[in-house]
């Protein structure tokens, strides 16, 4: 029994559920309890109501419905990203975004600091703002960042698996740091307020991020490369980096990054992740950042995305296939479920929900 376990053991805090059913129906009273009462967070949903990159309207109210359904608090939607090539075409993308979200109050609180997502949560709303997966739109500019942040990206990637004006990528074998740019850029986002995110870019550049950052940086979908081997994982290093800022790392539900078994988001995979982070900085170091694309909880065929990355970056990273799955919001309740079976407590498995995330967000945003 690990440290932890001993802890609580030791403390005589609530007994395990009698019966765990992870794969059905059947949840304890406690992860019920710790579902309905916790601020719950995604930090990465890949897709924003206006397609990030095509501008291209989607159908999103069977998505939304999932994540009220797993009684998600606040959804951070990707909305701009290295795709997106200019800063004109990131603005028309952004205002899209934004008067979609403004234009359902009923369904939406969009969240500007931390008092919003509580809001959200009495409301029984989806709380949401944005992500930028890279920060490519910026073409250079840093007076861009306190515009982008008034408009409501949270956090933002410096580059997006391949190198770019500030950073390495995670897929740059060379292993490239931060440009005169990126540093810039990350003292920029720090007077600004807007939270430095680590996944997707290169090892160096995100160590040299956490050391120059004078606030906690995230990863906000990335997992444990020591359990699964894949350049868009994390190392031990980097986490433990981002740990000492006083950061989080999201686990990713992407199937391809969490096992060898490669069709596989389930809970019990992501909690392996989970656990693995929280062993090696703490549980107050992990949240949930799922990358999910609507109507990816099961494989699909992704024809049109796995072998462009197979192009890209090799078959030892992308093999072949004709089927992908990332874990949905439907994975946070057996995910919970886990954790109370394997002995964490009611105040640890409420921090991995969204209290980890909301802790960070409230010290770095103004």
């Amino acid at each position: 029994m690990n440290r932890r376990r001993l802890l609580q053991a030791g403390a005589g805090l609530a007994l395990l559920p009698q019966a765990v059913s992870v794969s059905g129906s059947a949840l304890s009273t406690r992860t019920l309890k710790l579902l309905a009462e916790s601020p719950i967070l995604d930090m990465t949903g890949a897709n924003s109501p206006i397609h990030a990159i095509s501008m291209q309207p989607v159908g999103y109210d069977s998505w939304i419905a999932k994540y009220k359904k797993a009684n998600v608090t606040w959804l951070s939607m990707t909305a701009g990203s290295d795709f997106t090539k200019t800063t004109g075409q990131m603005l028309h993308v952004l205002a899209a975004n934004r008067r979609y979200i403004l234009e359902r109050p009923d369904e939406y609180v969009f969240v500007h600091n931390v008092g919003d997502v509580a809001r959200a949560k009495a409301e029984g709303k989806l709380g949401v703002n944005f992500n930028f997966q890279g920060s490519t739109p910026l073409e250079g500019d840093i007076n861009l960042v306190e515009v982008l942040y008034g408009l409501g990206v949270g956090h933002m990637l410096l580059a997006y698996n391949d190198k770019n004006l500030a950073s390495g990528g995670s897929h740059d074998h060379d292993n490239p740091g931060l440009s005169n740019f990126g540093r810039a850029l990350v003292a920029e986002m720090n007077r600004v307020g807007m939270v430095c995110d680590g996944s997707h870019m290169s090892e160096r550049s995100t160590l040299e991020m956490c050391e120059h950052s004078t606030a906690p940086v995230i990863f906000s979908h990335s997992s444990a490369r020591a359990l699964r081997d894949h350049e868009r994982n994390i190392s031990d290093t980097q986490i433990r980096a981002a740990a000492a800022t006083g950061g989080v790392i999201g686990i990713n539900g992407v199937s391809l990054f969490l096992s060898e078994a490669l069709y596989d988001p389930s809970a019990e995979q992501m909690f392996r992740h989970v656990d693995y982070v929280a062993e090696l900085v703490g549980d107050r170091h992990v949240g949930l950042g799922l990358d999910h694309v609507p109507l990816m909880d099961e494989p699909l065929p992704v024809e049109n995305v796995v072998p462009q990355y197979t192009e890209l970056y090799g078959e030892e990273q992308y093999p072949p296939m004709n089927r992908l799955a990332i874990a949905g919001p439907s994975v946070i309740a057996p995910l919970t479920e886990l954790m109370v079976s394997h002995g964490y407590t009611d105040g640890q498995i409420r921090g991995i929900l969204g209290a980890n995330f909301l802790r960070v967000f409230g010290q770095v945003w103004r």
